[in-house]
């Protein structure tokens, strides 16, 4: 089951990160966006709806946070002009 302080917490996560997080919800889990919004609200929804909800939201915290590492990377590398953790120079 999951924990109201943990929606909680995944939609202020979302909300800092995608300004449009619920419809982005909806199209990932092909749920209506209804139920989307009353999970949010911390209203009853199915046990099974929920779960999906909360994986999906789960799933595009961790893909905004893997873009937000790329695009962390890149700007180190190209405008920065340093090298990532893992470059090393290779010296012939």
């Amino acid at each position: 089951m999951i924990d109201e302080n943990e929606i909680v917490q995944l939609k202020n996560r979302l909300a800092e990160h995608h300004h449009d997080y619920k419809s982005k919800l909806v199209k990932i889990t092909a749920l209506s966006r209804p139920t989307v919004i009353k999970f949010f609200q911390l209203k009853k929804i199915r046990a099974e709806n929920a779960a999906l909800i909360f994986d999906a939201g789960l799933d595009l915290l961790e893909e905004l946070a893997n873009q937000e590492q790329s695009r962390e990377q890149k700007a180190r590398l190209l405008i920065h002009n340093k090298k990532s953790p893992q470059q090393r120079s290779l010296k012939f």
